[in-house]
């Protein structure tokens, strides 16, 4: 270990002395650095109060001197420009920020796994091709999943392992999620709730196979597990202040096949709790229509 952290310490070392110079190249190429509104002189000299050396990149913490020098007194947090030097180019935090935004956009732009095979919608998180997979049901099993994936999406999986912290859990479930393979799960039971159900209550937005309801605060409070992630929120003071949706997707039976709820935060919804939110959405109508005549 010694030898390692020794050797690791003498390439930081070789990074730092290489960043130093190319940070002093760009100064004095550059005629301005941009801090907030202002455009600063680099001609006036800099202070360095921290260097940080990375795997791929060095971070220097610089002092900008033309005001300190101008008004006779010591660099202040507003002077403040920190300095990122990564493959061979010195870049501003600002310049860092835009360079990896455009990064980001030309791998989306570029990659193959932009899911162009699937379509895939990022502003909604949806595949118009890859959502007929959630029509199909099976009971629950570590057989039954490595069947479905390999079938389903030309995979060659002999085995499956859920890695968690003991920390993920379904709603309000008391127990962790598993991969089922001791045999100790709930058998698959076929819940169908047909959206025709909902007939009669206005949608927010509606399309032919996907719909969004608006359903009340007082009426999520009514399911545990909204309760608890409200209860949790309460104690941050983030308890919404309009109404929550219901966002309901359909097979061409008209039969439910996904349901989530938004309430600042994007919640599945299991088949076994769809009935209860469309009799919740249903009262919230009902209440509605009575303020509505109420107060004409």
């Amino acid at each position: 270990m010694a030898v390692n952290d020794s050797n690791r310490l003498c390439t930081n070392i070789d990074n730092i002395i290489e960043a130093l110079k190319l940070l002093e190249t760009s100064m004095q190429e550059r005629l301005a650095i941009c801090i907030g509104d202002k455009a600063i002189d680099p001609a006036y000299g800099y202070v360095i109060r921290g260097i940080v050396a990375c795997n791929g990149f060095v971070r220097i913490d610089a002092y900008m001197m033309e005001r300190a020098i101008r008004e006779k007194d010591e660099p202040r947090e507003k002077d403040k420009v920190i300095f990122i030097i990564e493959n061979g180019k010195v870049y501003t935090s600002y310049e860092y920020e835009k360079h990896l935004l455009r990064e980001q956009r030309n791998y989306a732009k570029n990659s193959a796994e932009y899911d162009r095979d699937s379509k895939w919608d990022n502003n909604r998180n949806f595949s118009r091709k890859l959502q007929p997979l959630t029509n199909i049901h099976f009971e629950y099993n570590k057989e039954n999943i490595l069947k479905f994936v390999n079938e389903k999406l030309n995979c060659s999986f002999d085995n499956m392992v859920v890695y968690n912290n003991n920390e993920v859990r379904v709603h309000n479930s008391e127990e962790p999620l598993c991969d089922s393979s001791d045999g100790n799960y709930i058998p698959y039971k076929d819940i169908e709730v047909n959206i025709s159900e909902l007939d009669g209550v206005k949608p927010i937005h509606a399309k032919d196979w996907y719909a969004v309801y608006k359903i009340s605060y007082n009426s999520l409070l009514k399911l545990p597990y909204m309760k608890k992630y409200f209860e949790n929120q309460s104690k941050w003071g983030q308890i919404p202040k309009e109404d929550c949706k219901a966002y309901f997707r359909w097979n061409k039976n008209g039969i439910i096949t996904d349901l989530e709820l938004y309430a600042g935060v994007c919640m599945g919804v299991s088949a076994e709790d769809i009935k209860t939110i469309i009799d919740l959405i249903k009262y919230d109508n009902i209440q509605n229509n009575i303020a509505n005549i109420n107060h004409v």
